[in-house]
Order: structure tokens, then sequence, then C-alpha cells
């Protein structure tokens, strides 16, 4: 399972790179994290909102008027208030 992990994440990485306007790439990307909190033994939840959070935030520089991921973006903020 985490080699699976390891590889969809490149695999995003580089999907994201070559395409870093496709706001629907970057919201499965962020989504994705959540497979990391199935393993139960390598992030805390608070590890896998802030790498959702770095993802958004890469994801806005590209695509900074998208409504969706400023949205996202917010609603991941105030699960660490």
């Amino acid at each position: 399972f985490e080699e699976y992990l390891t590889r969809m994440t490149r695999e995003y990485n580089q999907d994201t790179t070559n395409h870093p306007k496709d706001i629907m790439l970057w919201i499965d990307f962020i989504n994705f994290q959540d497979q990391y909190l199935l393993l139960g033994k390598k992030q805390s939840k608070a590890a896998i909102i802030d790498k959702k959070i770095s993802i958004y935030k890469k994801a806005l520089e590209y695509n900074p008027n998208a409504e969706r991921l400023l949205l996202g973006m917010l609603r991941e903020v105030s699960q660490l208030w």
C-alpha cells in the first residue's frame, strides 16, 4: 500500500506540473491525501491537513481565482483551529 501511495503521489506531482491549470486534477490530488490516514502510523490528521493546505497554496498560485480551491483551503484551515 505504501508503494502505491508513493507511486500515485509521484504521478500527481508530475501531472500537476504538466497541467497546472487543471483544477479538478489539483482537487483529486488533495483528496488523495486522505489515503495516508489509512496507513495509520506515519502521519497524523493534522499533518495530512497541513499537506492539503500546502497543495491548495500551490494550486492557487496557478489558479488564483478558483473559488473551489479557495473554499477548500479555508475548510482545511478551519480544521486546524
